[in-house]
């Protein structure tokens, strides 16, 4: 299974996320910052944070699908990779 990945992907959780979701709703991306990678039968990775300037939690996911056109849904999520913690999100 082949890793897709993009840089300067930027946006925001739309609904709150449970420590156990395998799904996430994220908001179309603002400006010039590009959408998701669809992992198109790979898979890809977001990293998930409570600030850009200023982190204090920091969450690393693999989804293995995405849907919507802006926004999106990221599907088939593995939480808590890299020995980083599952949290909740808002």
């Amino acid at each position: 299974m082949s890793a897709v990945w993009s840089n300067f992907v930027q946006t925001t959780v739309s609904t709150q996320l449970s420590s156990v979701a395998t799904s996430i709703d994220i908001a179309s991306p603002s400006s010039s910052w590009v959408a998701p990678p669809d992992p198109a039968g790979g898979v890809g990775y977001i990293t998930l944070t409570d600030s850009l300037s200023n982190p204090t939690f920091f969450e690393i996911c693999s989804y293995t699908g995405r849907t919507g056109t802006g926004p999106y849904t990221l599907t088939g999520i593995t939480r808590a990779l890299e020995g980083t913690i599952a949290r909740t999100w808002v």
